[in-house]
């Protein structure tokens, strides 16, 4: 509709940037490309389990290389889901660092570049 419609309906003031910024209860929406994303995974481990199963290595060293895999799986989740859990908890104010951020490197970099030129 129209502004006066938004003004009238939602009372002047009024904002849903509270409801809207809040991620707490969010649902995946993705199921099918996390699907295919585990898929992948599963894939790629039993192709690198199959591919070692068959070389000539120590044993050995299979086992740490199997370890560092695990490892690297096992922190990436982890960090992922810290990662995820902070992005929900602070999205608002995460946008708001990186345009103020991206704001003031350009204005940084515009200043280096006028002052370089001029001293040419």
């Amino acid at each position: 509709g129209s502004l006066l419609d938004i003004i009238n309906n939602e009372g002047f003031g009024h904002s849903t940037y509270g409801q809207r910024m809040d991620y707490t209860n969010a649902e995946y929406q993705d199921k099918f490309f996390m699907f295919i994303w585990i898929l992948h995974f599963l894939i790629m481990f039993i192709v690198l389990i199959y591919s070692w199963s068959n070389t000539k290595l120590i044993l050995k060293d299979a086992n740490a290389g199997f370890l560092i895999v695990f490892v690297c799986a096992v922190v990436g989740a982890i960090l992922g889901g810290i990662w995820i859990k902070i992005i929900r908890k602070y999205s608002g104010k995460i946008i708001k660092i990186m345009l103020y951020g991206n704001l003031l490197f350009l204005f940084i970099t515009a200043f280096i570049h006028f002052i370089t030129f001029q001293m040419l």
